[in-house]
């Protein structure tokens, strides 16, 4: 719309470029409504921001919370290398795994035989609030979640714990997903009317695909605007140099 009103041609590669002293804005009546106004620009040839704001690959300016907060509003944050590549990686995981789909894909999960307080540990270092239970074989077989562990023994064992499989209240992906993506209406109903916090999605095979909780529900409806990659996920960059 600005780039109109200069004359600037979409089609052509800008040969000059404009400051904030090049340009003046005289005050006057507008006829453009708030939400017609479009600051969305590309990052890349195929990434496009609703909101044309980075932040700096500073260890005082940008980690994991600053890439979740901004990709939520549509901008994005680019990690500092002040660290191992490891941890420059991990930090990546955190913020791909940060839920806005609607389905958390491949959730921290557990073991049968995990100690509740390696379970704790996990939550901590993970920050969640629950874990899908997994056996030996991939197969799906309870739950445990942080309510679960407060008054348990330390040594104690997650499968003498965890909210056994039977008891679980799941559901099938093409119960919940049309085109890809999530219908959040019929997953609120699902978790309102059993009372429960985290829904467990299960592919074809009947394996654990996903995870969706009613707090991400939310998040999603009140993000429109969220900065995704092609899979869903929140974008988010990583310097290099």
């Amino acid at each position: 719309m600005f780039a109109e009103k200069l004359g600037i041609d979409y089609e052509c590669r800008l040969n000059e470029h404009l400051a904030f002293d090049d340009v003046s804005l005289l005050p006057s009546e507008s006829s453009v409504e708030p939400y017609e106004v479009d600051l969305s620009t590309w990052l890349t040839p195929e990434h496009v921001l609703a909101v044309p704001i980075l932040s700096s690959p500073m260890d005082r300016v940008t980690e994991v919370e600053m890439c979740i907060a901004l990709a939520r509003e549509g901008g994005i944050g680019i990690l500092h290398r002040n660290c191992s590549i490891e941890k420059e990686v991990e930090m990546v995981k955190r913020v791909k795994r940060e839920e806005i789909s609607g389905i958390i894909r491949d959730p921290v999960t557990t073991t049968p035989d995990t100690p509740i307080s390696s379970v704790i540990k996990l939550m901590q270092e993970k920050r969640v609030s629950g874990l899908p239970v997994i056996d030996h074989s991939g197969e799906l077989v309870g739950i445990i979640t942080r309510r679960d562990v407060l008054a348990a023994r330390p040594d104690a064992l997650v499968k003498d714990e965890m909210t056994p499989r039977e008891k679980l209240v799941t559901c099938m992906e093409n119960e919940i997903l049309v085109d890809g993506k999530l219908m959040t209406e019929k997953v609120k109903e699902l978790l309102h009317s059993h009372r429960i916090e985290k829904l467990l999605v299960l592919n074809s095979e009947g394996r654990l695909s996903g995870l969706v909780t009613f707090k991400d529900i939310l998040r999603l409806e009140e993000n429109p605007h969220v900065s995704r990659d092609s899979e869903g996920r929140l974008m988010v960059g990583a310097a290099i140099s």
